[in-house]
């Protein structure tokens, strides 16, 4: 049962550092996309 909860814990940490990691993801990448941009049109 603790164990359970450990795992869970693990699980809801790791899902926040992956949004995390995707909103800056995103960020970095709408950054380029907007550089980019211009050239395309």
């Amino acid at each position: 049962r603790e164990r359970a909860h450990v795992v869970y814990e693990r699980k809801k940490q790791l899902n926040k550092l992956r949004v995390k990691a995707e909103k800056v993801a995103e960020e970095k990448l709408g950054a380029q996309l907007d550089i980019l941009a211009p050239v395309k049109y």
